[in-house]
């Protein structure tokens, strides 16, 4: 993540870092002090759960401090999802309710 800052720091806003939550936590485990550190760089930000990549509060990851750590740091974007059900009757958007999200 340090090479991804070091690259988008100079460009001052004219490229941003797609954040996927789920392959941070895959590859870090570290989520929040990361989102608290590239908060300022992210430019897009997908998330799904893990260890599956299924719904947002199915798994390891808890979605609220995600969202609130990424609002926290500065992002004002949209959030993309990307993720598979976690069973035939999953609840698929159920979690945005609990996270405070406004779907559109």
């Amino acid at each position: 993540m340090d090479l991804a800052r070091d690259l988008l720091v100079p460009l001052d806003g004219q490229v941003g870092l797609q954040l996927d939550i789920y392959h941070l936590h895959k590859a870090h485990g570290d989520l929040i002090p990361t989102i608290r550190r590239l908060g300022p760089l992210i430019g897009h930000l997908q998330i799904a759960d893990a260890p599956f990549r299924t719904e947002p509060g199915s798994g390891d990851i808890d979605p609220l401090a995600v969202l609130t750590a990424v609002a926290h740091a500065g992002y004002r974007g949209v959030v993309g999802l990307e993720y598979r059900p976690s069973c035939p009757d999953a609840d698929l958007f159920g979690w945005m309710d609990a996270a405070g999200c406004v779907r559109a």
